[in-house]
């Protein structure tokens, strides 16, 4: 292709310089510069937000934790304040117990009282039959405590006498059943065997205090036997019977022949010997503790085993056994509580519990009489007064009973 002709040729130049290099770092400073400061606005607004939202949050935080003192504060003057509502509640409780209470020994002072009235009413119709039957039954209560603690049927038997005289100077009908069992349990009292307690009690000590005194069988049997007296020789004999005589003297204190029944009473010993003793003493004691408690089966084994104890270890042919063997057979003739001592007051006590109980009947009948006998007059006309004023409800209301009175006022101190 052929260039223009006007066209010179061109001269040539010196290299262009390259592109000024620093356009570019001057594009890119200029792009960091924004995007810092970019960033430091967004670091300055995060920041002042971080900032907000920690204010808020400490704002937020003081608002909950006051908050939280004021419920704090208000379930403390809650509490105190239920505390002080059960303090008064509990005194209210206090009051009213000590108000029931106050009833109840109220209630109690009327009952006694009305007990107390009662008795007085019932001495107050007491008759003069009445008073010997009340004397009656102490002076029976006496003459049962004689027959049971001491079975002294005589003290017993006065009693019942000195109470028989005194029914049999009064007339009344009603006393006529007391008398005539009064008069049945004396008789029977006077025919019951009689046991002198005490005079027994006596003897036995005195043949307790005997037992030390009585010889024993091997005592009697080991003991020497006395010098037989030496033969009468007649000096108009020969000499060969004189000689006889004196022969058959000596053999005759050489050999002596007994009869023992028991060989056991020859082999004991001294120790052995002091037990029998002890025994023969423990049944002693033991019939006499059973003659005071009128136990008859015991007292009799316990004489006969003192009975063949003395027969079996002592020398009964010696006057002290013998003696001793005669008191022990006559305290064997006492029967102590033969008699039944229940039975023997029984008609009279229940002639005192019959009377009474028609006593009762009457007085109960009493009260029923006098209403029927109000009843049957003819009912007298009564005016009925002016409607001035309407009677009050408390004087309308029938009375209660102390016990409803009671109940009534603990509702109304429960309201």
């Amino acid at each position: 292709m052929s260039q223009p002709e006007n066209e010179s040729v061109p001269t040539p130049q010196p290299p262009a310089p390259a592109p000024a290099s620093p356009v570019a770092p001057v594009v890119v400073k200029s792009g960091g510069k924004g995007l810092g400061t970019f960033a430091l606005v967004l670091a300055v607004l995060g920041l002042g937000a971080s900032g907000f939202l920690f204010v808020q949050g400490q704002n937020l935080l003081k608002r909950q934790e006051i908050q939280f003192d004021q419920k704090i504060n208000q379930a403390a003057l809650g509490e105190s304040q239920n505390a002080a509502l059960l303090a008064d509640a509990g005194r209210k409780l206090q009051d009213n117990e000590a108000l029931i209470k106050q009833l109840q020994s109220d209630m109690q002072t009327q009952q006694a009282e009305a007990a107390a009235n009662n008795r007085a009413l019932q001495e107050l119709l007491k008759t003069r039959s009445d008073w010997v039957v009340d004397e009656a039954e102490a002076a029976l209560n006496l003459a049962g405590q004689q027959l049971v603690i001491a079975d002294n049927v005589p003290a017993a038997v006065a009693v019942l006498e000195g109470m028989d005289a005194r029914l049999a100077r009064f007339e009344q009908p009603q006393l006529l059943p007391l008398k005539q069992a009064v008069s049945a349990d004396l008789a029977k009292l006077r025919q019951r065997p009689f046991t002198d307690t005490a005079n027994a009690t006596l003897r036995l000590s005195r043949l307790e205090a005997a037992v030390g005194a009585l010889p024993l069988l091997a005592d009697s049997s080991l003991r020497p036997p006395q010098a037989a007296a030496p033969a009468v020789v007649s000096p108009n004999d020969p000499w060969w019977r004189q000689a006889w005589n004196r022969t058959l003297g000596g053999l005759k204190g050489m050999v002596e022949i007994r009869r023992l029944n028991s060989t056991d009473a020859l082999l004991m010993s001294p120790e052995q010997a002091f037990y029998v003793r002890e025994n023969l003493r423990l049944h002693l004691l033991s019939a006499r503790v059973a003659l005071m408690q009128r136990q008859n089966d015991i007292y009799q084994n316990d004489l006969a085993a003192s009975e063949n104890a003395v027969r079996q270890y002592f020398d009964a042919a010696t006057p002290a056994a013998q003696s001793w063997l005669r008191e022990i057979a006559q305290l064997k003739a006492i029967q102590p509580g033969s008699g039944n001592v229940g039975d023997s007051l029984s008609a009279s006590l229940k002639a005192i519990a019959d009377y009474r109980q028609q006593r009762q009947g009457e007085m109960l009948g009493q009260p029923e009489t006098a209403s029927e006998a109000a009843a049957s007059q003819p009912a007298a006309p009564v005016s009925v007064p002016a409607p001035a004023s309407q009677p009050t409800p408390a004087a309308s209301a029938p009375a209660l009973p102390a016990p409803a009175q009671a109940s009534a006022a603990r509702k109304g101190i429960e309201s």
